[in-house]
């Protein structure tokens, strides 16, 4: 057999090296186009792409619920099962204590969003307030969930463009199905959600609760919110996580989004909001009784420890603004840099920034997600290593967003992994919902 020249073989050895070491970490930046449809019921499209599956709903709220309870039955009793026996065994709170929540809470409830549950209760072939009381758990259990999201744009980026980041976290035990052994987090799913009334968006998602933790719509609005436990709260009003779908389902800039966003409030919590046409992004900090909204260089982000960065909003799970600072109820929030180390949420929000600030100017899209999991790794911050140990630091999923031109890079938690250690993804909001 004819043997490679010396010279060629090194040649080869060393392209080889190059693609291993530079460019392992770069296969999310190609678009996978191809998708196999698994099943389509009521206008409503389930897709498998290499990786990652899709779910397409469109039509009235009322299909939309159909068509989800049907294409993703046995994934939303796994979980509906794990959240109840979660919060029964864990949280003490019954089953009962949650319908009675649903009982008070139902009166605030827009009517298509009850029609939307009920799409989901018949396809089920549950009772409403049987589907009703997982849009409560995501209220009543937030305490438990420790996130961070950011936006930037202008000097920040490197093309001047609006990015959006969010990472959920949770122990990836957190909650697990008692029949199947399936945690919850295995069942993550890309929704992309076609309204007849209302705009196109897409989300990452854990079939249980209508409400979603953030995403984007084809107006350039994008979103995600953090916990941010306060004395002052109540459970009546409309749970968070639906305030923020019904936010992408109708507003199209920041003044309607802050709008759907600080009505029947119920919870203490942290907003970043974004709007790419304008572009910029701005902070929402509320309880029941106060709102604080913010701007990157807003005199209140300088407060204790904290500090602004250019063209550059992000929160954990913690007030800045005095006002709602002193309602603070829990420990975990002393804002000095020195002491961040003790304070696992504090010392979150200073790895994300720090992991930020280096990449100031450069971030586009793969960049911010190659910082942010730097961030989790510990790699911008030392002492979020340990606490990453100590605290159980796990992601349940992590995204970046460009709203204007309808990317999202994404990241799942599977097979014991969190998403800051899984397979990053990519899709197109426009090209999934062929809205533009």
């Amino acid at each position: 057999m004819r043997r490679l020249p010396t010279d060629k073989f090194l040649f080869y050895l060393f392209n080889i090296f190059l693609y291993l070491v530079i460019f392992k970490d770069e296969a999310y930046k190609g678009y996978n186009d191809e998708a196999k449809k698994i099943n389509e019921t009521d206008g409503g499209i389930l897709e498998e792409h290499k990786g990652f599956k899709v779910l397409k709903l469109s039509g009235s709220h009322y299909d939309m619920g159909l068509q989800y309870g049907k294409l993703l039955k046995e994934r939303y009793l796994q979980n509906r099962r794990a959240w109840l026996n979660f919060f029964d065994k864990k949280l003490r709170i019954s089953h009962e204590s949650l319908l009675h929540v649903w009982s008070k809470t139902e009166s605030y409830i827009p009517q298509e969003y009850v029609e939307e549950m009920k799409g989901r209760a018949d396809a089920l072939d549950l009772p409403l307030e049987e589907i009703a009381v997982m849009e409560i758990m995501s209220t009543m259990a937030a305490k438990k969930k420790g996130c961070c999201s950011a936006a930037f744009w202008g000097p920040a980026t490197v093309n001047g463009e609006l990015y959006h980041l969010r990472s959920q976290d949770l122990p990836l035990d957190t909650a697990i199905d008692p029949i199947t052994s399936t945690p919850v987090y295995e069942n993550g799913i890309i929704v992309v959600r076609k309204p007849n009334k209302g705009f196109a968006s897409i989300f990452p998602d854990y079939p249980c609760n209508i409400g979603i933790e953030g995403g984007f719509n084809e107006k350039g609005i994008c979103l995600g919110w953090m916990d941010s436990a306060s004395a002052d709260q109540t459970m009546y009003g409309i749970p968070v996580n639906l305030r923020q779908l019904i936010a992408l389902d109708h507003a199209s800039n920041l003044d309607e989004t802050i709008e759907i966003l600080d009505s029947s409030k119920t919870i203490g919590c942290n907003f970043i909001i974004s709007d790419s046409k304008t572009p910029e992004g701005i902070i929402m900090e509320q309880n029941t009784k106060y709102t604080y909204i913010g701007k990157w260089n807003d005199p209140t982000e300088s407060q204790g420890g904290s500090w602004s960065i250019d063209h550059v909003v992000r929160r954990t799970n913690f007030f800045i603004n005095p006002l709602l600072s002193s309602t603070q109820r829990e420990i975990g929030y002393n804002k000095n840099i020195f002491l961040s180390i003790f304070f696992p949420i504090f010392c979150h929000y200073v790895a994300v920034s720090r992991g930020i600030e280096k990449n100031l100017g450069s971030l586009d899209l793969n960049r911010t997600m190659e910082m942010l999991r730097a961030a989790y790794l510990g790699e911008t911050y030392v002492p979020f290593s340990l606490q990453r140990v100590l605290f159980r630091r796990e992601s349940f999923n992590q995204w970046v967003a460009c709203p204007k031109t309808g990317d999202m890079l994404f990241s799942f938690a599977q097979n014991g992994k969190s998403a800051h250690e899984s397979p990053v993804f990519h899709v197109n909001l426009f090209k999934l919902s062929k809205s533009k």
